[in-house]
């Protein structure tokens, strides 16, 4: 489905832990779509198993939850 979600909708995701190689890859997916223009919105749970996986969304997308991706 995030593949094809396109330029100018909505992905909103809620993850308990975002880790490991499955993670990794559904990171990659979320911030290929932001690149072309999905505006993508991530919860995550603050679980240190999904730091590494987190910090690169919030590279990307940023932290400000005032603001879209």
């Amino acid at each position: 489905m995030i593949r094809q979600t396109p330029a100018g909708a909505s992905i909103q995701v809620a993850h308990f832990v975002m880790s490991g190689a499955d993670g990794t890859a559904f990171a990659d997916e979320l911030l290929r779509a932001y690149r072309r223009g999905v505006d993508v919105r991530v919860v995550v749970d603050g679980d240190s198993r999904g730091q590494t996986v987190a910090w690169r969304l919030a590279d990307v997308l940023g932290t400000d939850t005032a603001t879209r991706s």
